[in-house]
C-alpha cells in the first residue's frame, strides 16, 4: 500500500514538472509589420522606427522576431486600417506568428518652416488569444529621426510591459480551475494575470485532481494544454429513474377512458306514404322584338378602344428626371457630411488620431459629393434629350420648347400639353 501511494506521488510530481516546463519552454514568434502612412516617409526614418520596435523583443529570451523587411513581402494589400483586429487576426497565420506589432503613421509638413510632424499609433496584438494586448498613440512635432525614435521607444516600453494573457486548456476540456479559493471557470479559459507565481487546482469528474504551480512571466503571454489522467477508483453516481404517476382528470377519474361493450339497438320499419304529385303548367315564352335583340348583339360584339398611353421614351424621361433629383439629394447629403468632418478635423478639441480619422472621412465625403453631382448632370441631360426628341404623334402629355421673338427681346417658350 505504501509503494502504491509513493508511485502516485511520484507521477503527480512528474506531471506538475512537465506542465511547468510546458509554460517555461514556450517560444513566441513576433512579426513586425510595415508602417502604414498617409505619404512616403524617408527610409532613414522608417529604419529608426523599426529598430525601436524590434530590438526590445529581439533581446528577450524565448522570442523570435520576424523583421519588417521580411513581412513586407507577404503582407499583400490591406483594406482599411492595419490596426483593426480583423486585419491583425488574418495576418497572424500568414507569418506563422503568435504576436504582431503594427504601426500606423500620419505625416504632415509645415508649409512655412518645412518641419515634419508625426502622429503615430502602435498595436501589440496576441494572435493566439485573438485579443489586443495594447494600443497606444503618440505625437512628435517638429522632431528629428532620433527624437521620433525616442518617442516611439517610450510608447513601446509601456506596451511591452504587460500584463499578458494566460490561456489554459485541458485534455479533455471542461475541467474546473481554482486558485486560492477563487474560481476561474471551466477550461478553456483566457485570463489576464500580472507577473508572479501562481498555484492552481484542476478538477474534473472521473479524473484525478491536479495541483500545478507555475510562474507567470512579465514579458509574454502563455498558452498551454494540460493532459488529465483518469481516476480508476471513480464511481459515477447512480441516478434513480423517475416514478411515473398516471394522470387523472379534474373530476378525479383516470384520464384513459374505459372501453364499454357495444350495445345493439332495436330497429323497426315505418311505412312512409309517397309525396303527392303536383302537375306543372307549361310556361308561355313571349318573343322579344327583333330590334332589342339586335341592340344586345351589337353591345356584345363592340370592341373597347384602347386608352391613350404614354410613349416609352416619355416614360424613361420622367424616370430619369426622378433619378436626377435623387442623386442631387445624395450629393447634398455628402456635402453636409464633408463640411461637418472638416470642422472636426480642424478642431483643436480633438486628439490627433481623431483629427486624422475625420480628415480621411472628409476626403471620402467630398469624392462622393463630386460623383453624385456628376451623375446628376448626366441624368438631367439625358432626361432633357428624351423630352425634346419624343415622337410628336405619341399619345399622352407632351413638352415642346421653341424660341420666341418679340420686339426688343429674345426668349424661349415651353408648352406642356395633356
Amino acid at each position: 500500500m505504501k509503494i502504491f501511494k509513493l508511485m502516485l506521488l511520484i507521477s503527480a510530481l512528474l506531471m506538475a514538472l512537465s506542465s511547468t516546463q510546458a509554460y517555461a519552454q514556450m517560444e513566441n514568434t513576433v512579426a513586425v509589420l510595415p508602417i502604414q502612412a498617409n505619404r512616403s516617409v524617408a527610409k532613414s526614418t522608417t529604419a529608426e522606427i523599426y529598430n525601436r520596435l524590434e530590438n526590445p523583443l529581439a533581446n528577450r529570451e524565448g522570442f523570435t522576431v520576424i523583421p519588417a523587411t521580411k513581412t513586407a513581402r507577404k503582407l499583400g494589400r490591406i483594406k482599411g486600417s492595419i490596426l483593426s483586429e480583423a486585419n491583425l487576426s488574418m495576418l497572424g497565420p500568414r507569418f506563422d506568428a503568435n504576436l504582431l506589432v503594427a504601426c500606423k503613421m500620419k505625416l504632415t509638413v509645415s508649409s512655412k518652416s518645412g518641419r515634419m510632424n508625426y502622429f503615430y499609433e502602435i498595436a501589440f496584438f496576441d494572435v493566439t488569444g485573438n485579443s489586443m494586448i495594447a494600443l497606444n498613440s503618440g505625437v512628435c512635432k517638429a522632431c528629428t529621426n532620433r527624437m521620433l525614435g525616442n518617442s516611439v521607444s517610450k510608447t513601446v516600453e509601456q506596451m511591452y510591459a504587460g500584463p499578458f494573457i494566460l490561456g489554459l486548456d485541458t485534455d479533455p476540456s471542461g475541467a474546473t480551475i481554482s486558485s486560492n479559493g477563487e474560481q476561474w471557470g471551466e477550461t478553456p479559459i483566457r485570463k489576464v494575470l500580472p507577473s508572479g507565481s501562481y498555484k492552481i487546482i484542476i478538477e474534473k469528474a472521473g479524473y484525478k485532481k491536479m495541483e500545478v504551480e507555475f510562474p507567470m512571466p512579465a514579458d509574454r503571454p502563455i498558452y498551454a494544454t494540460l493532459p488529465m489522467e483518469k481516476d480508476p477508483d471513480y464511481v459515477a453516481p447512480v441516478v434513480a429513474a423517475p416514478v411515473v404517476v398516471p394522470e387523472k382528470s379534474p373530476a378525479g377519474e383516470l384520464a384513459v377512458p374505459l372501453e364499454l361493450p357495444s350495445i345493439r339497438k332495436k330497429t323497426r320499419t315505418v311505412d312512409v306514404p309517397p309525396p303527392p304529385v303536383v302537375e306543372r303548367k307549361p310556361e308561355v315564352v313571349v318573343a322579344e322584338p327583333k330590334v332589342k335583340q339586335m341592340e344586345e348583339a351589337a353591345a356584345l360584339t363592340e370592341v373597347k378602344k384602347p386608352a391613350d398611353t404614354m410613349s416609352l421614351k416619355r416614360k424613361w424621361a420622367w424616370r430619369t428626371l426622378g433619378l436626377t433629383f435623387a442623386m442631387a439629394a445624395g450629393g447634398v447629403g455628402f456635402t453636409v457630411a464633408a463640411i461637418h468632418a472638416d470642422g472636426k478635423a480642424t478642431s483643436s478639441s480633438q486628439i490627433p488620431t481623431s483629427q486624422m480619422d475625420y480628415a480621411d472621412r472628409r476626403d471620402t465625403y467630398w469624392i462622393g459629393a463630386y460623383t453624385m453631382y456628376g451623375l446628376t448632370a448626366i441624368a438631367c441631360t439625358t432626361s432633357l434629350i428624351l423630352f425634346f426628341t419624343e415622337d410628336p404623334d405619341a399619345k399622352g402629355p407632351k413638352v415642346s420648347v421653341a424660341p420666341t421673338l418679340a420686339p426688343g427681346s429674345v426668349g424661349v417658350s415651353t408648352l406642356v400639353r395633356y
